[in-house]
């Protein structure tokens, strides 16, 4: 249980036991392949880690003792970065994955504080779809591949995404590596994409979904999902699901459907999941194959774009009169 260093370049001894002797990138990707110990936390500094071969972490931290890689900011001189040390925005260390490499955590890994980039088939991703246990908080991955289906984002089972963003050219901003295990989406920005959100069994949890060509959330087995306090924006098909879903599981509440071809399309009908204080708003078509529940919205949520990434609603918006609980939306920079 040890605390490392990381610099692009290194220092020193390259051992990671000080500043002066930080790892470079070379020296973490053997480290975190080799037999990091459960415990292990790499504060990693700001800069560019141009990657040269898949980094794979290779061994599982434990519940009690997660294994950490934490971005600072690139000034940081404190020995044991504190919270006020963390990167954020344009201070954290960017993964340059390239064409054909991904950066994969393990089993109780926490990831906290980077970017990524990449065209290959994911860029982050976690290490198998069982009992993974990963945490992804205040990270960033965007994935400009030109073929469908790829992913910035794929997560094991029982995964945790905290304040992430993703992007997904062609592909799936956010993707499950398995349609049947559990995954928890908190304040998540997912945009500009083919699919923003496409999992089996998830909760999102007061995110935003925006300006995707095909699903803003697709829910991709007949498991149900639940969906609160979520912006879903400027999509083809808002929230879609595919079979006949699992009675009692699907929870939908809360959330503003804006200006979208198609709000909600169940393939089947859905008498059983619960849809209530919803608006729909703007969109050709608001539900297909679902019951809206007593409490829908049907007025302008008046939704104002502040900053490219950053929504907010109006005080006069409809939804603050009629149970819905959404103030301010903030998407991620």
């Amino acid at each position: 249980m040890t605390d490392y260093r990381v610099t692009p370049a290194g220092a020193g001894d390259k051992n990671g036991t000080s500043w002066a002797h930080a790892m470079g990138y070379a020296e973490w990707e053997a480290y975190c392949e080799g037999t990091p110990a459960a415990g292990d936390r790499f504060f990693v500094a700001g800069g560019t880690y141009t990657l040269t071969s898949n980094f794979a972490c290779a061994a599982a931290g434990t519940a009690a003792a997660n294994i950490w890689i934490i971005g600072v900011k690139s000034t940081t001189t404190n020995e044991n970065p504190i919270y006020s040390d963390w990167a954020t925005g344009a201070d954290r260390p960017v993964i340059v994955c390239g064409a054909a490499y991904r950066f994969t955590n393990h089993n109780y890994w926490q990831v906290h504080n980077i970017e990524a980039t990449g065209s290959a088939a994911t860029v982050l991703t976690g290490q198998n779809v069982a009992s993974h246990y990963g945490v992804w908080r205040n990270c960033k991955s965007t994935n400009s591949s030109d073929t469908a289906n790829r992913s910035a984002f794929a997560v094991g089972g029982y995964s945790r995404m905290w304040h992430c963003e993703a992007v997904s050219t062609a592909g799936r901003a956010i993707a499950g590596l398995s349609s049947t295990l559990l995954v928890y989406l908190d304040c998540c920005y997912a945009h500009d994409s083919n699919d923003g959100i496409y999992l089996g069994l998830f909760y999102v949890n007061n995110c935003i979904v925006a300006s995707c060509a095909n699903y803003g959330i697709y829910i991709s087995s007949s498991q149900s999902a639940q969906v609160r306090n979520t912006l879903v924006y400027n999509c083809e098909i808002g929230i879609r699901h595919i079979g006949d879903p699992a009675p009692g599981y699907g929870v939908f509440v809360n959330n503003i459907i804006l200006d979208c071809t198609t709000g909600v399309y169940w393939t089947a009908a859905d008498h059983s999941s619960l849809f209530d204080y919803n608006c729909f708003y703007g969109n050709t078509t608001a539900r297909t194959n679902v019951d809206p529940g007593p409490n829908d919205i049907a007025t302008d949520p008046k939704v104002k774009t502040n900053t490219p990434n950053i929504y907010t609603l109006q005080a006069d918006s409809s939804c603050f009169n009629t149970g819905m609980k959404l103030g301010a939306l903030v998407g991620l920079t």
